[in-house]
């Protein structure tokens, strides 16, 4: 697979030399060949084709010594395509508008899906983080703070992403609308999932 994706590119080229000299680019335009191609259309093929790449120069590293990745611009499992879209601050209003305005969802539950879109946009939660956050985790304090850390419904991705994040100022024209919500929530369980 990796002579596949790599081969053509290298062409009459010794590996070894480009390797000492700079391949960054050379590997990035196999992964990017690999991702278009029929084999390379899910997620874990890419990073399957890309942890290949690294093993490979790891290779000519240790038994020709060419210059580590990190020395070559760094590139790194973490570059590989993510599985992500972004989207526009139009496209997130669009989205937000059609949501409070369905009314084949339940007033509740409309309330719900709209924070959950504000803060998987405003405030770069992860779909599971957003999902399983508890009303204990919000802090209505000034500023008003949002805690996330395991608990037994949610894990997180790495012990790096527990983190308080200041809902104020990453949501302040919708800061209304989560503390009316908390409120009415909190009478009812302070531990209750949102």
């Amino acid at each position: 697979l990796l002579a596949k994706h790599l081969g053509p590119r290298l062409g009459d080229d010794d590996p070894v030399e480009i390797a000492r000299t700079g391949v960054e680019d050379l590997y990035l335009d196999a992964i990017e060949d690999h991702a278009d191609s029929p084999s390379g259309r899910s997620l874990s093929s890419q990073r399957r084709f890309g942890r290949c790449v690294l093993m490979f120069h790891r290779f000519l590293v240790d038994k020709y010594h060419a210059k580590p990745l990190e020395e070559l611009g760094g590139l790194a499992f973490g570059c590989l395509p993510v599985d992500a879209n972004i989207i526009s601050e139009e496209e997130f209003l669009r989205v937000l508008t059609a949501v409070r305005s369905a009314r084949t969802i339940p007033a509740g539950q409309r309330i719900v899906a709209v924070l959950l879109l504000i803060f998987g946009y405003r405030c770069g939660l992860r779909r599971s983080e957003a999902y399983y956050l508890r009303i204990c985790d919000i802090d209505s304090g000034h500023p008003v703070l949002l805690s996330l850390r395991d608990t037994d419904a949610r894990k997180l991705k790495t012990a790096n992403a527990q983190r308080r994040v200041n809902l104020s100022a990453l949501m302040p024209e919708e800061l209304p609308l989560l503390l009316d919500f908390h409120g009415n929530r909190r009478q009812v369980n302070a531990l209750d999932r949102l």
